[in-house]
């Protein structure tokens, strides 16, 4: 493969990955990109803001809040990691793409360890919804498969 098409290959999937990760940080937890000090804005008619309408809506018990909050905390202690490994990475492939003489041999082993810390921040993403999903009761598991839906639906212009 030449090298435009080997930076090209990986400015596509970057992106793309970017792209698909930050969708489904945002279905989580919207106020993951706000600035430090920001405070979350309350959640408007339409705007999804997951965390708050999960605690307002499903009316959880005392117990319940208790195991999503431990939940809560491990995922956002492991998605900062996650986060701060792909940031990592990513200013060492940007300044590997600046280095003439980088040849996609020498790219391969940072591209394949950006692709594979995506991947495990997807994976995380998904396992926590999964596991908040386990800790609810039928009837709040339908409310919450139902949101999850229609967000995921609405994203997609269906």
């Amino acid at each position: 493969m030449t090298r435009p098409r080997l930076i090209l290959l990986v400015i596509l999937s970057a992106a793309i990955s970017a792209g698909l990760t930050a969708w489904l940080t945002r279905q989580c937890y919207p106020q993951a990109g706000a600035s430090p000090g920001e405070q979350a804005k309350p959640a408007q008619p339409g705007q999804r803001d997951f965390h708050q309408w999960l605690h307002a809506q499903l009316e959880l018990t005392t117990e319940q809040k208790a195991e999503l909050a431990s939940a809560e905390a491990h995922f956002e202690k492991e998605r900062a990691r996650l986060q701060k490994e792909l940031a990592t990475i990513s200013g060492d492939l940007a300044h590997a793409l600046g280095e003439p003489e980088m040849g996609p041999e020498d790219l391969r082993p940072l591209i394949t360890r950006r692709h594979r810390l995506q991947g495990e921040l997807q994976e995380l993403i998904m396992a926590h919804l999964l596991e908040k999903r386990a800790l609810l009761t039928p009837g709040q598991q339908e409310q919450y498969r139902q949101w999850i839906h229609q967000g995921i639906d609405h994203d997609h212009g269906d």
